[in-house]
This record gives structure tokens, sequence and C-alpha cells, in this order.
């Protein structure tokens, strides 16, 4: 056992030197330099038998037993404490022992003041960390209640420091229009007692920016930019570090503008300025990432799934192969593994996120929602409809635990629920989730967020299925009417002119049907290249109804390459691939070529057998149909 204390001990020095390295580089690695620096203290002391917490637990009983448990003397014992358990890396009694101390600190002087104040954003802080969101958020609160009641200079700089952290939280856990509120609220006091040049103003402006992008405002978000980056310019030099987080995020901001040209050079200023410093490895992390979103943006997926290798190596390097950050990045990974069909790949990558997260903090944090989400939306592109389902419901009880049944997040998870259920037929219970998402978008969010669009394309075309055709050109035109002011052609445009053309199908209007899948296919094109599964789905719809018009030969063509492309992404043994020789089995035969017609339905039925079983209706279906075109032979 000694032996292993010892090695254990030579390990963590080796790592304090690391860390004490990059603190040097970035303060924000102090935090990381502390939990070495006293982990080796730790284990330098188990080597000798020591218990490291004894002497401070014994030293808060006599000091209860002598001034009593509401004082300041055993307040200050519980806090240092407290950072003895961080320094350790247990949380859980840090928590404890910093609420211990709040108890004694407000039994002595009170509850306005500001060490009390400071103390409910410490043991704030270290609840987040601890993925205790909602617990973090009330500490939070009564921080900023007790410096705002004060309301004094000092008060006023504690006050903004409060909110800034309280924000963090808040838009970690997807609370963007409450986060930007708060910052606001920050930035106006600032600006009122401080003026116009106070330093904090720059950070403050930042994060308001990062709220505003999350809310979709893009253009208020770049005058904050803007705005931050002229003061830094004014305050610091010219090119330090923070400025290349500006410029980072500004190329964010045009990104989702679809100014693609224009974000690329900011992210390579931010990258210029980074490689100059390169003192904050989170940050150049974070530009790899962005150009991997960049190159998403505009369908280069094999470029965004280097880039972001880049910034999984990056992470490794400088953090280990275990750090939390890298659960994030695996999943950007398995986003780039979708968008190129590599299903198995993705799924990989995204269980990597799920693993890691589950290996810091247990398998009861809100992220594994977002991880959950991430799997199911791999199988929904598979076809796999009741695995998405799970995965997506798994996601849904995670978010309304932490998040609550209103949260921004949880309605994700509702509007996933919803897709899964129509795909699966169940078209009621799909329009009951999607009307419990859209009232939670509509509150949280701009009316041309991507999720809010999302949720009032699926609406409209449920609205399709269950026969009420008005109401899904309703909700249809209008997502696609603020799809195009916001974004142009992109992935919501395509969906949206796809399903209005299904609604016209449906009111046997297969001419107007027609000529917005036509439309649709174009856009894809352009997003998706030329074979993607996205082309299969619009080359099968436009099949159907150029067999509706007659014009079987065209039909033909579209089926035969939806099925080439479906092949390909999802091999020979999917039930996709028997819908469309189904349906080429019928073309055929209405051809009057009714060997060829029978060689497609006989594929068809060999297809269902093995992917759907010999009770499911599309196999008793297309044994009919073979038995019919027998006859006719």
């Amino acid at each position: 056992m000694l032996s292993k204390g010892i090695q254990l001990g030579k390990l963590l020095k080796n790592s304090c030197k690391i860390i004490k390295k990059l603190e040097i580089q970035a303060p924000k690695f102090h935090y990381q330099s502390l939990l070495f620096q006293n982990h080796y203290s730790f284990a330098k002391k188990a080597t000798k038998g020591e218990n490291p917490f004894e002497s401070k637990l014994s030293n808060i009983q006599n000091l209860i037993s002598t001034h009593g448990e509401k004082s300041i003397q055993v307040a200050n014992a519980y806090t240092d404490l407290m950072n003895s358990y961080v320094k350790a890396g247990d949380l859980a009694k840090a928590i404890d022992a910093g609420q211990k101390g709040i108890n004694a600190l407000i039994g002595s002087q009170g509850e306005n003041s500001l060490e009390v104040a400071s103390a409910f954003n410490n043991i704030a802080c270290l609840r987040k960390y601890a993925g205790q969101f909602v617990e973090a958020g009330k500490d939070f609160e009564k921080a900023i209640e007790i410096a705002k009641n004060i309301n004094n200079k000092i008060s006023s700089e504690h006050l903004y420091v409060f909110r800034k952290s309280y924000s963090e939280l808040l838009l970690e856990t997807g609370q963007y229009m409450k986060a930007f509120k708060e910052l606001k609220a920050g930035h106006d006091d600032v600006l009122e007692k401080f003026g116009d040049k106070h330093p904090g103003l720059i950070d403050l402006k930042y994060s308001i920016a990062r709220s505003l992008l999350e809310l979709s405002m893009f253009r208020d978000a770049l005058d904050y930019l803007n705005d931050a980056l002229n003061l830094s310019k004014q305050v610091h030099k010219d090119g330090d570090s923070f400025q290349a987080r500006i410029y980072n995020s500004i190329g964010v901001a045009l990104l989702r503008q679809g100014k693609g040209a224009e974000a690329r050079e900011n992210i390579i200023k931010a990258d210029e300025i980074y490689s100059k410093f390169q003192d904050a490895p989170d940050l150049g992390i974070s530009i790899q990432n962005n150009f991997g979103y960049l190159y998403t943006s505009i369908g280069e997926h094999k470029k965004a799934l280097e880039s972001f290798t880049k910034a999984k190596e990056l992470t490794e390097s400088t953090y280990g192969t275990g750090h939390i950050g890298l659960a994030m990045i695996y999943s950007n990974i398995g986003e780039s593994h979708y968008h190129l069909n590599n299903f198995n790949q993705a799924l990989d990558n995204h269980n990597k996120s799920k693993e890691i997260t589950i290996k810091y903090y247990g398998t009861d944090h809100p992220m594994l929602g977002h991880y959950n989400s991430s799997v199911g939306q791999v199988y929904q592109k598979m076809g796999e409809a009741q695995l998405a389902l799970d995965y997506f419901k798994k996601s849904a009880e995670i978010r309304e635990k932490h998040l609550g049944d209103s949260h921004y997040e949880t309605a994700n998870s509702y509007n996933d629920i919803g897709q899964s259920l129509f795909q699966l037929g169940d078209f009621n219970t799909a329009f009951v989730y999607m009307m419990k998402a859209l009232p939670i978008y509509e509150k949280a969010l701009p009316p041309h967020h991507p999720n809010t669009l999302r949720a009032y394309l699926i609406i409209g075309t449920i609205y399709n299925r269950l026969g009420h055709q008005e109401k899904a050109l309703e909700f249809l035109n209008k997502c696609l009417k603020i799809a195009r002011e916001h974004y142009g052609d992109d992935s919501t445009v395509a969906n949206c002119l796809n399903n209005i053309g299904l609604v016209y199908a449906a009111k046997r209007d297969f001419a107007e049907a027609l000529k917005y899948l036509k439309e649709s296919l174009e856009v894809k094109k352009k997003l998706y290249g030329e074979d993607d599964a996205e082309i299969a789905q619009s080359c099968t719809n436009i099949a159907g109804m150029q067999n509706a018009l007659n014009q079987l030969e065209d039909a033909i063509k579209n089926y035969e390459k939806a099925l080439e492309i479906y092949r390909k992404v999802l091999g020979n043994d999917h039930f996709y691939i028997g819908n469309i020789s189904s349906n080429l089995g019928v073309v055929y035969s209405k051809l009057g070529n009714n060997e060829t017609a029978l060689k497609y339905l006989e594929e068809a039925r060999d297809n269902y057998k093995k992917s759907l079983g010999e009770e499911n209706h599309y196999y008793t279906a297309v044994i009919r149909a073979i038995e019919e075109t027998k006859s006719k032979l």
C-alpha cells in the first residue's frame, strides 16, 4: 500500500508542475493548480497515515465550545475547511462545510453584509461545479439580493461580479433570456455608477452578446461585441488575448446569420491573435470548434470533422484524455459523422460524451439530456424511430428534473418526442407534445429562433396528417417566410418547401405539390450535395407526385436515384429499401412491364420479411401485390 501511495504522490507532483506552468500562462488554471497541489499534499500525508482534515474538524469543535455555533470564528473555520475540501476535490463535503459557514456568519453578524453575500456567491459556484444548478441559482440570487440591499459603491463592484457569475449558470442551463436581463441590469448599473470606460463593461458586453447569440438576436449581439472590442482597444493594448475572444464571437454571430465569408475573416483574426499569445488554451479550442461550425454551415463536413478533431487533440494535450471539455467536442465530432452518414461512428462519439459526463458528474447531470438527445437524432436519421423515442424520453426526464417542464431545453425534448411519434404514426400524441413545446419556445425565444421554427414546421406537418390542410399551410408558410427572411435557403426552408408540397399532395393538387418538392430538392442539393439521405427523401416524394401525374418514366428515375442513395447510406436491409422497391413495382406495373414489377415487389417482400417481420402491414400488402402481378403474367 505504501508503494502505491508513493507512486500516486509522484504522479500528482508531476501533474502539479504541468498545471503550475499553465497557471502562469492563464489565470483560469488557478483552480486546477490548487487542486493538483493539494491532491499532492494530501497524497503525501496519506502515505504517512495522516487524516488531513482531522485537525480542522477538531479545531471547529473547540471553537464551537468556546464561542458558540453562531460566531465569526466558527464561520471562518468552516470557510477554511470548505477550501480544503475544494482543494481535495470533494465538492459534496465542501458545500456542506460552506453552508455551515454561512449559517455561522449570518448568526454572528446578520444577513445584510458583503461577507455573507460573497459566501452565498462562493457556495453557488461550488454547487454549479457539482451540477446542483437549481440550488446554485437560489444562492446566486441571494448574493445579488444582499448586495442590492447594501447599495453602496463597494457593494456595486461586488454586485456586477455576482451577476456575471449567475449569468454563467443561466447560460450553461439554457436560460438565455434570464441571463440577458441579469447581464443587462449589471451593465447598466456599472455604466451609471462608474462611467462608460470601466473595464468590467468589456466582459459584461461580451457576455450579453453571448446570451443574445443563443436567442438568435444576431444584430444586437454584433452591436455589443463591437462595443466590447472598441472599449477593449481603448482600455488595453490592441490585439490582446481577450480581443481574440471577441473576434471569435463576432465570427459566430456572422456565421449564424449565414455570412460565412465575414465569419471566416473574424475567426481567422482571432486565431492570429491567439497564436501570438497562446495564453488561453480554451480559446484555441473554441476557435477550432468554430472553424468546425463554419464548415458545417456550408456543408463541408469532412473539413468540419478535421477542425473538431484538432480541438479534441488540443484539449487532450492541454488537459488530458479524460477532461470534461472533451464531452462536447466528442458530441461535435459525432455531429460531423451524422452529416457524413457514418452512423456507427456518430453513435460512438455521442456515447463517449455521455461516458465522460457520467465519469465527472454521475448519472444525474443535466448535460446528459443533451447527449441522449444527440443519440436519438442519429437513430431518427437511421429510420429507427422507436429507438430514437426511447433516448428522447430519457432526455426529457433528465431535463424535467433539473430544468423544469417549462424550460427551453425541456421543450427541445418534447419537440424530439413529437417527431419520433410522428414517424411512428401516432399523430395525435405527437401533436400533444408539439403543443407543449411551442408555447415554451414562444415565451423564451424570438419567433425566428431555429427551435421555434422547427416547432412551426412539425406542427404544420402533423396538421396535414390529421387532415387539417389549411391549418397545416398556415404554420408551414409562417415558418417558410420567417426562415427565408433570417437565414436564406437553409435546411428549415428546404423542409418547409418539402412539407408544403406534401400538403398540396394531400389536397390532390399534384402539380402544385411537384413544384414545391422540386424547389426543396434544389435547396437540399446546395446544402447536402447529391448523395445524402435528404436527397433520397426528396427524390422519393417527387417520384410519388410524378407517379400520380402519370409521368412514369420520370418517377422511375427518381425512385432509382433514391434507391441508389439509400443503399449507400443505410445498406440493403433497411425498410426504406423495401418501400422504394415496392413503389418501383407499382410504377412498372402501371407501364405494363409486369416482369420488372414482379422483380421489385419480390425484393420488397424479402426486405420487409427481414427488416419488419411477416406480421407487418407492409409485408402483407406487398404479398397481395405480388399475387396480383403474377396473375397478369
